[in-house]
């Protein structure tokens, strides 16, 4: 059977890029490289712990269980790629469609000084942040209890990402709070220009208030906060990429197995 590769294969580069050009901009970049501190998420106590679990899988075995397949998965997984891609492109139109979460603007209630703060902004991305983690980890719960059941090699992989869960996702969710953080001070950096323009070389709470209009036109591209949104849709795109990596990681292990069998 020939695997049929992804049409957009996840690159975890990109986010890398991308945050690289905030700081070009401006925003503040960790000092020590993205990338490497990326690569750094296992300490040596978790070392120690997986060589344990590495000599229990040697005894793991199972029958495998005909009523469930382990293939079909990648198909799944780019369902759900599709799913939170759409899910953040709705999220950007101001009207939101059946978007959960919706950006902040004047249709949403907000109070106009609170539009020109990055706050809500904050909670919109992190907000797509919990989705993408809760979804990912519920189909990489889904994987591997279908791995289990279907042969001793697929088990022994889904008992090892098992054991890696909580280390590795606690050290990428460690790493990635670092974006609000360089979207915050590009959206500082974008209001102070805006506000420059203006003849108005105060700090960014005594920026204009906006109405619905005004508002409208900055989001507008080549306005300051369609340049900002841009930027923080193309980090969030970047982000599920990167997220979606372990369990392309399994996906793969799966459809190997397969084709061997």
């Amino acid at each position: 059977m020939k695997r049929t590769e992804p049409q957009h294969a996840p690159q975890g580069i990109r986010l890398i890029r991308l945050l690289a050009q905030l700081g070009a901009s401006g925003a503040w970049v960790p000092e020590s490289g993205f990338a490497e501190r990326m690569g750094r998420l296992l300490d040596f106590a978790d070392s120690i712990r997986l060589s344990a679990v590495h000599d229990d899988l040697r005894r793991l075995r199972v029958e495998p269980d005909a009523a469930v397949p382990a293939d079909g998965l990648r198909q799944d997984l780019l369902q759900l790629r599709l799913q939170l891609v759409q899910s953040v492109v709705e999220s950007f139109a101001v009207r939101g469609g059946n978007a959960k979460v919706r950006l902040p603007s004047p249709r949403s209630g907000l109070a106009p000084e609170k539009l020109v703060t990055f706050e809500p902004y904050h909670r919109f991305y992190a907000a797509h942040q919990r989705e993408f983690e809760a979804r990912i980890q519920a189909f990489q719960l889904r994987a591997r209890e279908k791995m289990s059941a279907a042969s001793t090699p697929l088990a022994r992989l889904a008992a090892l990402d098992e054991a890696l869960r909580d280390t590795l996702s606690v050290a990428i969710r460690r790493r990635l709070a670092v974006i609000p953080q360089l979207l915050g001070q590009r959206f500082d950096a974008l209001l102070r220009e805006q506000g420059e323009r203006r003849n108005d070389a105060g700090p960014a709470d005594h920026a204009e208030l906006p109405t619905a209009e005004t508002w409208e036109q900055w989001r507008q591209p080549g306005g300051w906060l369609g340049r900002f949104l841009q930027d923080m849709q193309g980090l969030l795109l970047a982000e599920l990429e990167l997220r979606l990596l372990p369990v392309l990681g399994l996906i793969e292990a799966v459809d190997e197995e397969v084709e061997r069998g």
